[in-house]
């Protein structure tokens, strides 16, 4: 009891700066950034029958950081959002985001999504294979899902060369 009201005051101090700048989805300015395109907002009455559930996760990303999703991959509870412009961590399901962006992309392994769009090469070396993205990302491919991916991605596998690395997507 002592240290209840200590714990819930220190949680207010950290937390306040994310509460008071928190917008709602309708209020959020539309992205400025050179080469996204501005989609005009549905209005009240129409919002439900146009949205997607592809939709409901692009709005949750920065607008900084645009739409254009390269690679998902979860740590537990947090996805780690990878896109043209940067990279973002949000809490969520792999499960769910898989679900709500449907045929845009392919999960690789338990704990990555890939954009059809992104995928550049599928690269085999020995045990190990690795979907290569467009921005230099490589994701791991697991070994279940390996001949799903290579015929999904069958145009760019290339021999066993390993390319320098980038920067990789380390899985536990």
């Amino acid at each position: 009891m002592e240290v209840a009201p200590l714990f819930v005051a220190s949680w207010f101090v950290v937390n306040l700066p994310l509460i008071l700048n928190r917008s709602r989805p309708d209020e959020r300015a539309p992205p400025t950034g050179p080469d996204e395109p501005v989609i005009p907002r549905p209005g009240p009455t129409s919002r439900a029958a146009e949205t997607s559930p592809a939709d409901g996760f692009l709005e949750r990303l920065p607008a900084v950081l645009g739409r254009d999703v390269v690679a998902i991959s979860s740590d537990l509870h947090y996805l780690h959002v990878y896109t043209t412009l940067g990279k973002t961590m949000l809490i969520g399901s792999l499960s769910d985001t898989v679900w709500a962006l449907g045929p845009l992309g392919m999960r690789v392994h338990r704990s990555h999504w890939v954009a059809h769009a992104h995928v550049e090469r599928l690269h085999i070396a020995g045990k190990q294979a690795l979907c290569v993205m467009s921005d230099g990302l490589r994701v791991p491919v697991s070994r279940r899902k390996r001949a799903e991916v290579k015929a999904q991605y069958a145009r760019g596998c290339p021999s066993s060369e390993k390319p320098a690395p980038q920067h990789e997507i380390e899985h536990p």
